[in-house]
């Protein structure tokens, strides 16, 4: 619809056009779950109209343009069944529009000379109801949430397991050039030398071999030849058993656990190995023939193994799927179950252990007894601490406000600062973002020359074939004596130091408070940040080495510098855990304002780059992108970019926002911290732990 719509305009821009009309769907208005796709290229036609008519008005183009977002048509070729345009009904308040309704609303929708309209039949009373809520239609808003619950195979599948690892070992020591029996199969691969073209030669060569559709990225979460081995077994038993010729074993279950808190435990996992054998048989037979009434096929030509995207299954044919199987069975289930459970067998083990009660009854099936259902507290929030001082300057009693905080009481952000490549401040970074400017650059000459590092990263020592960066002005802008510092001293300083002092004493104006005020008080600073090589290019310039040489360079001092210059007495210090750096700091002053060990906590990041030799050590890594742009979730993602900016934010808890009368921004409704563990190699993702 995107690209259509565009070289279509483009196309006709000197075609003397009367009109030129977008169907577009009401998926652009509402969304629909599973299209988010379909509701973002509507969404785009509907904005292109608009746009379009501006050009008409400027004699860039003719004829008017208009986008109709369309609802399903009875007669149309999207037409669902009566089941799914009754749950619809019920759901929504709407019908399936009829044609001679839709004619008429076409006329009409044109002669009132708008841009965009939205055209809807049905009660009109629930209409404008359904319109109008911020909520999911009732049967997604009600469907549980899928739940990944671990259970023991019923069988363990000894001789497939057996042969699987046998062809993994194999395939590895043809890619390897090592023999199997030097291959330890609980060995990680990177220990073999994989690097990610020979895991993505391995995978393609697994896929050829046996028919599958994996992914490169499934050595994450299964990096030694034995995980890999039982992850096949459990996930594809059925497609190895006829490549391999053997007998497969169960599959682990899966359950479906409602969301809301109090959370009763599913009855699956209090008896997920007493799996009722009749009853998984007769929600496999009942799905296979479901699908193939639906798909005009036999009943035997369907493989329960194979996923129904591979018999033409759309987002609209699974929500019609569904909503048969919602009314038929009386079950609550959305489209969205698809994501988790893909093929028919999968569906029929979810379905036979999460909902065995309501299926056993339709089918005449012997229900098991349900175990009483075990409630589980959830806190969306923490607690509010006790015992918090107020700040001096309010003249509040401490104990009697700590006395009066509401037991909701979480933190909020009351002040910032920023300063990001092609961006002085917040503003003008957010107005980057609306307009989607791309803000990446050659390194500029005031970094280094990138030409005399130019070269083949895997072939010459100390080069490198990356140029590419986001860079933030005025790097070098700051004025020492403001801060009490000597102009000798804030030479020597990192960058990042500077950029640090400069942004918290504005985050803290920014929040409405004079900086001097918050001396003597609890307030933390903590910082993300890391090591740049600034020391290395003081070096290199031949700069006298002082006694303040040392403390311009080492990163702790950042933090200190300004809780001294403030005279702040909460904790002061910085964080460096890579790319978390800053979300950790964050995830650190809302622990320490929840604690009661601050009142309030400057956190934030901040990221220079000013020596090449973290870039060229980041390039022989293979982790920068060529072209220096990030592709993330794409296909052609080559590495990162990196790119400067600092970002400092005020927290404080949301009582004493309000009591303060202090500008809120936003709410921090939560933060974790844990570490991915033993993963396929130092710098990648571990999916099992995140």
């Amino acid at each position: 619809k995107v690209a259509g719509l565009v070289n279509l305009d483009e196309a006709s821009r000197d075609v003397p056009l009367d009109w030129l009309m977008c169907f577009s769907s009401i998926a652009a208005v509402k969304g629909n779950v599973g299209q988010g796709d379909y509701a973002a290229a509507n969404g785009f036609m509907d904005s292109y109209a608009g746009y379009r008519n501006g050009l008409v008005a400027l004699g860039e183009r003719h004829g008017r343009t208009l986008s109709l977002n369309w609802p399903l048509w009875r007669e149309g070729g999207m037409k669902v069944d009566a089941a799914t345009e009754a749950s619809l009904a019920r759901a929504t308040g709407l019908a399936a529009l009829r044609t001679e309704s839709g004619i008429e609303a076409l006329y009409r929708a044109w002669g009132a000379g708008l841009a965009q309209v939205a055209v809807l039949e049905g009660d009109p009373v629930r209409v404008r109801r359904f319109l109008t809520d911020d909520h999911a239609p009732t049967d997604a808003r009600t469907a549980p949430a899928p739940v990944a619950v671990s259970s023991q195979s019923v069988a363990e599948g000894a001789e497939l397991l057996d042969k699987i690892r046998r062809l993994l070992a194999q395939t590895a020591s043809k890619l390897s050039k090592i023999k199997v029996s030097e291959i330890n199969h609980d060995a990680e691969l990177t220990r073999y030398g994989f690097d990610s073209l020979l895991l993505t030669d391995f995978v393609n060569q697994l896929n050829q071999a046996l028919r599958l559709g994996l992914d490169p990225t499934i050595f994450f979460a299964h990096p030694t030849l034995n995980s890999l081995a039982r992850h096949l077994r459990d996930e594809h038993a059925a497609q190895l058993v006829n490549a391999l010729g053997v007998a497969a074993a169960a599959a682990p279950v899966v359950a479906s656990a409602p969301g809301a808190a109090p959370v009763a435990v599913p009855e699956a996992v209090a008896a997920a190995t007493e799996r009722a054998p009749q009853l998984l048989e007769k929600v496999t037979r009942m799905l296979g023939q479901a699908a193939a009434r639906q798909l005009k096929l036999k009943a035997s030509e369907i493989n329960g193994d194979a996923e129904l995207s591979s018999y033409g299954f759309d987002s609209l044919q699974l929500a019609e799927f569904v909503n048969r199987l919602n009314q038929d069975y009386g079950l609550a289930l959305a489209p969205t179950v698809f994501f988790e459970y893909p093929t028919l067998n999968r569906f029929a083990r979810h379905l036979s252990d999460a909902h065995h009660a309501a299926l056993a009854a339709r089918l005449e099936v012997a229900a098991r007894p349900e175990p009483a259902a075990q409630p589980v507290a959830r806190a969306d929030r923490m607690p509010a601490q006790s015992g918090i001082a107020i700040r001096s300057r309010f003249g509040v009693n401490a104990v009697a406000a700590a006395a009066a905080q509401p037991v909701d009481d979480p933190v909020v952000i009351v002040g910032m600062s920023g300063c990001f490549p092609m961006a002085d401040d917040i503003d003008q970074f957010w107005t980057n973002l609306r307009e989607g400017r791309d803000c990446m650059s050659e390194i500029p000459p005031d970094r280094w020359d990138w030409r005399a590092t130019w070269g083949d990263p895997t072939k010459e020592v100390n080069k490198t074939n990356i140029k590419w960066g986001g860079f933030i002005d005025g790097v070098g802008h700051f004025d020492p004596l403001f801060f009490g510092i000597s102009p000798k001293e804030a030479e020597v300083m990192d960058p990042q130091q500077r950029l640090l002092m400069l942004h918290v004493w504005n985050c803290i104006e920014d929040a409405g408070h004079a900086p001097a005020s918050l001396a003597g008080s609890r307030t933390a600073i903590l910082a993300g940040t890391g090591t740049t090589g600034y020391l290395d290019v003081v070096s290199r310039a031949q700069v006298p080495i002082e006694g303040y040489t040392i403390t311009g360079g080492v990163q702790s001092v950042g933090p200190n510098r300004m809780s001294y210059f403030l005279d702040l007495r909460g904790p002061s210090e910085p964080v460096e855990t890579a790319c978390s750096s800053a979300l950790v700091a964050l995830h650190r002053g809302v622990q320490s304002i929840r604690s009661g060990e601050s009142d309030m906590a400057i956190v934030g990041g901040v990221n220079t780059i000013v020596s090449p030799n973290p870039h060229i050590s980041f390039s022989k890594a293979g982790m920068l992108s060529v072209d220096g742009r990030c592709k993330t979730f794409s296909d052609q993602a080559n590495g990162y970019a990196r790119g400067e900016g600092v970002g400092m934010l005020l927290l404080k808890r949301l009582s004493a926002a309000e009591r303060d009368g202090d500008h809120i921004y936003a709410i921090v409704r939560g933060t974790s911290e844990n570490h991915g563990g033993r993963a396929n190699s130092l710098t990648a993702p571990n999916p099992n732990a995140q």
